[in-house]
């Protein structure tokens, strides 16, 4: 689930960054070729729209940076890109972030799975290590006393 995870979000950061960054080149555009101010104050929105798409995205990558080895730290940082796009959705004509709000809820969502299945994962790998211990306990005891190395 955590490989899924990375995967996904970086190849839909990458969706979101071009997006995000035509939506705040276009709000640009438009805010400096207005001549009246609602059509600039219209363009600037829409440019603040982009602008918390490209930190959702940033977050998105960092979040996938993290999933693999703290996938806790994965989760916060998703649920964190969900309440940016929100944020930015509510407050701007980009509102193609609302979906990426629910994309960021699922990354969150497959992340917190990841935290169960890295702690199920460490409980196994630490009980492979105790019962290699207790072999090797084992065989020293079946050989009998090891007798100490020589010097050289």
């Amino acid at each position: 689930m955590r490989i899924a995870t990375l995967i996904i979000s970086l190849i839909v950061s990458i969706f979101l960054t071009i997006q995000s960054f035509a939506i705040m080149a276009a709000g640009g555009i438009s805010s400096s070729l207005s001549d009246n101010a609602a059509d600039k104050a219209a363009g600037e929105n829409l440019s603040s729209g982009g602008a918390a798409g490209i930190w959702a995205a940033i977050f998105w990558v960092v979040g996938a940076g993290f999933v693999l080895v703290k996938p806790k730290v994965s989760m916060w940082i998703f649920g964190a890109s969900a309440v940016i796009c929100v944020i930015g959705a509510a407050s701007s004509e980009f509102s193609d972030l609302w979906i990426y709000a629910v994309i960021s809820a699922a990354f969150c969502a497959a992340s917190r799975a990841g935290v169960k299945e890295k702690a199920k994962q460490d409980e196994e790998k630490r009980a492979a290590y105790q019962a290699d211990l207790v072999a090797a306990a084992q065989a020293i005891n079946a050989q009998g006393s090891v007798p100490p190395p020589e010097a050289a």
